[in-house]
């Protein structure tokens, strides 16, 4: 991601969805947050961005708890990076696991994160705004201007049936012969699917209805990991290869 502010790493960075041309009145959460945590005053300078590539330079030019307003000085958009990384994940059984994932796949650029509800899934209900908070909260901890997009949980098959015709690639552990490793496979650039399964992984038939629908079983490497270990690893892979060959 480009800075386009001189010193705007180190401002602190704020998520208002809606940004329109005149004044950017923060919501009551962030306004809450700027002026009774972090104590921000009138005339400070800060970051505002709608998670969708734009970002603000603003200036606070009256600090209230309920809606805080900001003069815009800046505003600059970013161009989302190509190959985008989206990661369907059965929701780990603590979730704090899955928080975490949410978490660093959002630091990692991850663009769509879906919960997937598998045969063997031990958690089948999930709080989506929760994990949306989380995900905004990454997003301004790690300087992004982009906010992946956070699904509902949704049955597997729904994801191999409407997958589109992109790389799309299953980690599977139970195969006679691990597949191919996934940092092999990825062409650079290109918008990429990864499923990940519960503790227990897929069953042979959802592994099989995953490669009739296109997608390419894969391994992460020679150790088995956890569930959310594994998504933030593909996660990072696919990143990785974008950013080494695209510069």
């Amino acid at each position: 991601m480009v800075i386009f502010v001189a010193g705007s790493k180190d401002m602190h960075w704020f998520y208002q969805e809606e940004i329109g041309q005149g004044e950017i009145l923060l919501s009551n959460t962030e306004s809450h947050h700027a002026t009774r945590v972090l104590r921000l005053k009138d005339g400070e300078r800060i970051m505002i961005t709608n998670g969708k590539g734009l970002l603000c330079e603003a200036q606070i030019t009256k600090a209230d708890p309920r809606a805080t307003c900001c003069e815009v000085l800046h505003r600059h958009t970013e161009v989302p990076s190509s190959g985008t990384v989206h990661l369907a994940v059965a929701p780990t059984k603590s979730i704090d696991r899955m928080e975490w994932l949410v978490e660093k796949a959002t630091e990692c650029g991850a663009s769509r994160i879906t919960p997937l509800l598998c045969m063997r899934s031990e958690r089948k209900t999930i709080k989506t705004e929760r994990l949306k908070k989380i995900a905004v909260a990454a997003m301004k901890q790690c300087r992004r201007p982009f906010l992946p997009q956070i699904d509902e949980m949704i049955p597997f098959h729904h994801v191999t049936e409407n997958s589109g015709n992109i790389q799309k690639y299953i980690a599977w552990c139970e195969g006679k012969q691990p597949g191919p490793y996934l940092g092999r496979m990825i062409r650079p650039g290109d918008d990429v699917l990864v499923l990940i399964g519960p503790e227990g992984d897929f069953t042979p038939d959802e592994a099989a209805r995953a490669v009739a629908s296109g997608f390419v079983p894969v391994s992460l490497g020679p150790a088995v990991y956890r569930t959310e270990t594994a998504g933030i690893l593909a996660c990072h892979l696919v990143q990785a290869i974008n950013e080494l060959t695209t510069g």
